[in-house]
């Protein structure tokens, strides 16, 4: 009976699947090859068999056109059929390459024109993702850990602070103080796109290298194309804002080169004012996407999620992004040193956006164990450009860093190794953003306890407060380290693979769900 009714739609035209393929070529829909099912290997060399959902692209460009958009191009991977089906007969070389060929053969061309100079790597995988972005994540994917640290921290930041000198093609949305009234019409041109996920900066508080200007909109490509490796979200999903506000940077309003507005930051109520209009345009024409703001300076960065962390599906990265990560590197830390989190006295030296998060995120997993809020910030130092930040120093705190000043028991400036030396405590962790803050002496101080965690965790690599080889050198191997920026192994006795904790570990899973 079932061969009778294959035979009978064959004779009328075909089977359901090949009636909806011819449909599908007729409307310029294209099925982009992806395997079914491929192994996995997990620990202990157990094979976990991933089912990979086909994805259907409708395809509405064709010709010249299809071939310059970086979503939908595959270069030489079009087949016979699919060169008639998009106008593309005659614009490409007859051969045909595997998605894997052209994996091999852009890493091996990427090699040659890199070398081992990060600099050079980074412009060669920026071109590849401008012409090819399928190609781009895969070659990536299967290199990952080699490519991370370009893609991201550290060489994100060297991109930025060079970005005016050599854009080559621009990514994403610029909004300015010269547009900012036609933001709906800007962002409904991509409503197209479906966006899931948006990350935007005002490129103030860019790494630890501050005020990038225009350049910082950099930071949200390379954020965005980890949601894409590490949280499986579509290319074309994915947006990048940089909210050019101006800058206080005099190098970049002096150069000649440089492509933002020309004039200084926008300042309180101004500024506000700009970033509600942009929320609330966003919000109208992409309700459904998640807002995450990034590298926002200190003070502006806790206002602007204040004002809108009730009403938008939105999350600060660097404050609640980085206070998870870090949180959960405290507790694997521990286990090591034999102490919990509920004995442990913690001091954070930097009191901006990442060092503020941390000490929240720290401040409710103390109360979560148990600890009155009293009980738990009595447990949390935080320390500033001005030393430990407490009620009698003498100055205007803002908010967030009111919210953890220490009452009483202190007097005037407290430097952050007085206050070790008087508190002894077994965590220390830097969100300065300058190198050089954690000496030897404050190493040595920290070493009162058998197993102290220290984590210099400012990015870029070179503004960490000390580098692994030398807090292992000054606490005589006995240092628990983690860092924000990759570190190669250090040898101290044994070989010690350093521990990175970096809100990259993070980010991709808080903005998945949030977009369910």
């Amino acid at each position: 009976m079932a061969t009778q009714k294959r035979r009978a739609t064959k004779k009328a035209g075909g089977s359901r699947k090949d009636k909806q393929s011819r449909k599908s070529r007729k409307s310029g829909m294209g099925v982009k090859a992806v395997k079914v099912q491929k192994d996995v290997k997990a620990q202990k060399g157990v094979k976990i068999k991933v089912k990979v959902k086909k994805v259907r692209v409708k395809v509405k460009k064709t010709g010249k056109a299809l071939l310059n958009d970086p979503f939908l191009n595959k270069g030489v991977a079009f087949t016979e059929r699919e060169k008639q089906d998009l106008g593309l007969e005659g614009l490409l070389p007859p051969g045909v390459r595997t998605i894997e060929q052209q994996t091999e053969i852009a890493y091996q061309n990427i090699k040659r024109t890199g070398a081992s100079d990060p600099d050079l790597v980074y412009s060669a995988l920026r071109h590849l993702k401008n012409r090819n972005e399928t190609l781009f994540f895969r070659t990536v994917s299967d290199n990952l850990k080699e490519f991370l640290p370009v893609i991201y921290t550290p060489e994100v930041g060297v991109a930025c602070q060079t970005w005016s000198h050599r854009m080559a093609r621009p990514t994403g949305v610029f909004i300015t103080t010269e547009n900012i009234d036609r933001v709906d019409d800007i962002l409904s041109r991509l409503a197209s796109r479906e966006i899931q996920i948006a990350v935007v900066t005002d490129n103030e508080g860019i790494l630890g290298i501050g005020d990038q200007g225009i350049g910082g909109s950099q930071i949200c490509v390379g954020k965005l194309a980890l949601y894409t490796l590490a949280g499986g979200f579509a290319p074309t999903t994915c947006l990048p804002i940089c909210l050019d506000v101006g800058t206080n940077s005099e190098e970049h309003l002096k150069d000649p080169e440089y492509l933002g507005v020309k004039h200084h930051r926008l300042q309180k109520g101004i500024y506000l004012s700009f970033m509600d209009k942009f929320v609330e345009s966003f919000k109208r024409v992409m309700p459904d996407a998640v807002l995450q703001f990034e590298d926002f300076s200190g003070t502006k960065a806790f206002e602007v999620l204040k004002r809108h962390r009730h009403n938008t599906r939105c999350l600060n990265d660097d404050i609640q992004g980085t206070g998870a990560v870090v949180y959960a590197a405290v507790l694997g830390g521990l286990d090591f040193s034999k102490k919990t989190v509920a004995e442990s006295v913690i001091v954070i030296h930097g009191a901006g956006a990442g060092g503020i998060g941390i000490a929240r995120q720290l401040l409710h997993g103390l109360c979560a164990r148990g600890l009155s809020r009293k009980d738990a910030l009595a447990k949390i130092y935080v320390t500033d450009s001005k030393g430990l930040v407490h009620e009698d120093r003498g100055d205007a705190l803002p908010e967030h860093k009111a919210e953890f000043a220490r009452v009483g028991g202190f007097s005037g400036s407290v430097s952050l190794l007085d206050l070790i030396k008087k508190v002894k405590p077994n965590i220390l962790i830097g969100t300065s953003g300058k190198a050089g803050e954690f000496t030897k002496a404050i190493v040595k101080a920290m070493c009162v306890h058998k197993r102290p965690l220290i984590m210099p965790l400012s990015n870029p690599t070179r503004n960490a407060e000390a580098t692994p080889a030398q807090i292992f050198e000054w606490s005589k191997g006995t240092a628990i380290v983690a860092t924000g920026s990759p570190f190669d192994p250090v040898k101290y006795g044994r070989m010690h693979t350093i521990a990175q904790a970096n809100n990259f570990l993070t980010f991709p899973g808080l903005g998945r769900p949030t977009t369910s």
